[in-house]
């Protein structure tokens, strides 16, 4: 029999309710009302024990500490957090998380970074899971909430200084490895870029010719994305999120074009100004109105096309959560 772990579940309205009668199911309140209520958005991240509990204290992070933060920072928080456990409860004869210690962190820094039977992370790996757990720690031994007498993980005072050289006096993880390639850059330059995307996206050989042994899907859509996105320097998050209501058309003798990308789909809320260069911006319409509405067309009834050349029976605008994006 499989043995159950910590699972990671999205919070969604709408769910169907079952069709025969439960006790139990009769006596829950309305789920949607109480998201409603407490002002919690689709997709927010929750955790559920192996016995089938929901700690309250656990995932009251999701909701208030991580409630304004972009879907993929919660998603990878809650992974990490997953993580680490089941760490416990497996390997640590289910040990509560409110009771860690610093051995049981030692014990999981070994297992992940250098147990022949671990996974063996890589140091970046790493470094990103040990930021989410201590950040869910300083969260809960707040005095505040006081939900965990101490947090498990070893700080030590940080080497970080200020711009006028002094020590910045704060503290960091000890168990961090602090060899990370923060400032590795590596740089394409334009012509390395260009054959990449042909090659990677596009199904080309280096000389420009047809690979026959690409396998890949919508070589064009992939490649005029990729192209957007390298010009304009948009988060994948922010990108993915446009719509045709958010894509101006190019203006003749303009070499960049702006728009206002919204604080809804930009990432912490940061609602800007976009300069969209021209010729990226027609590879993108060109798509819209030629390759991706040929996909998409069918015998139905006249309907919105968003960028993505998905179609809306309605005869006026979709609202936000049915739009689709640039990327299709």
């Amino acid at each position: 029999m499989t043995e159950l772990l910590w699972r990671v579940f999205y919070t969604r309205r709408d769910l169907p309710r079952p069709q025969t009668a439960d006790p139990l199911i009769d006596t829950l309140w309305d789920l949607d009302e109480w998201l409603d209520d407490h002002k919690i958005l689709d997709g927010t991240p929750y955790l559920i024990s192996p016995d089938g509990r929901y700690d309250t204290q656990l995932n009251e992070y999701f909701t208030t500490e991580l409630a304004g933060s972009p879907e993929d920072t919660q998603r990878a928080h809650a992974s990490d957090l997953k993580l680490w456990l089941n760490f416990l409860w497996r390997s640590r004869n289910r040990t509560d998380w409110r009771h860690a210690t610093p051995q049981d962190r030692a014990a999981y820094k070994q297992w992940r970074t250098a147990d022949p039977r671990g996974p063996h992370v890589d140091w970046t790996t790493w470094d990103r899971e040990v930021a989410s757990v201590n950040s869910f720690y300083k969260w809960a031994v707040n005095p505040r909430r006081k939900y965990a007498a101490e947090n498990p993980i070893v700080q030590r005072e940080s080497r970080a200084r200020h711009a006028h050289g002094r020590r910045g006096g704060g503290q960091t993880p000890a168990e961090a490895s602090h060899t990370g390639p923060r400032k590795e850059v590596v740089w394409l330059t334009p012509r390395m870029y260009r054959t990449w995307r042909d090659v990677g996206l596009r199904g080309l050989t280096c000389e420009g010719l047809a690979d026959r042994s690409f396998r890949g899907r919508f070589a064009a859509r992939n490649g005029t994305y990729c192209d957007l996105m390298i010009r304009t320097g948009l988060r994948l998050c922010e990108q993915t999120s446009l719509s045709v209501f958010e894509l101006p058309h190019p203006v003749p003798g303009q070499q960049n074009v702006r728009t206002w990308l919204p604080w809804r789909i930009a990432k912490w809320g940061s609602a800007r100004w976009v300069y969209l260069p021209a010729s990226s911006l027609k590879a993108v319409w060109d798509y819209v109105e030629m390759e991706r509405a040929e996909r998409s067309r069918t015998p139905a009834t006249p309907a919105c096309t968003t960028a993505s050349g998905t179609r809306s029976s309605s005869p006026t605008a979709p609202s936000r959560s049915s739009w689709s994006t640039v990327s299709g």
